[in-house]
């Protein structure tokens, strides 16, 4: 197998997403960094679209999921994921908001919280309590579903 730089971006992208679906913005990227010209980017994009190849609305809804039910994060770090797979701000809000539920939201949360404390190691309830918020929150969970998720999981009995 020769190791020569791939001469047709349509080829060579289309290798690119048999593995798996790619945003536009993070598929240009790679092509760019291959050296491929802006114009011929933009043709093989135009191609792929066409053929159904590459698709933005698609891959954000496989995206989003695989970050909501897969790896069980948060309404706002899935945004920020999304962001940097280069997915338009308007396209973000209406796959997240067409897949949100906030029963299913708290049920992560919950989960997390269950995982989570047994790994704790902290008699103090006021501080095991800001350990599971700030870790919530660094899964991407809003701070009033956590709150409620910890007051009816771990109670209010502390001294706060």
């Amino acid at each position: 197998m020769s190791s020569s730089p791939p001469t047709d971006p349509f080829d060579w992208a289309g290798k690119i997403l048999s593995r798996r679906d790619h945003s536009e913005a993070e598929l240009r990227q790679k092509m760019k960094a291959k050296g491929f010209e802006t114009e011929a980017i933009d043709r093989a994009c135009l191609r792929l679209h066409e053929l159904g190849w590459l698709d933005d609305s698609r891959f954000a809804k496989a995206f989003a999921r695989d970050l909501l039910e897969v790896r069980r994060l948060g309404h706002y770090a899935a945004k920020a994921k999304m962001r940097a797979k280069g997915l338009d701000h308007g396209l973000i809000e209406k796959t997240l908001t067409a897949l949100s539920d906030s029963s299913a939201e708290q049920a992560r949360i919950r989960e997390w919280i269950e995982r989570r404390s047994r790994g704790l190691n902290e008699s103090d309830p006021r501080k095991r309590k800001q350990k599971l918020f700030r870790f919530l929150a660094g899964k991407g969970f809003d701070s009033e579903a956590i709150r409620d998720a910890i007051e009816e999981m771990i109670g209010n009995n502390d001294d706060e």
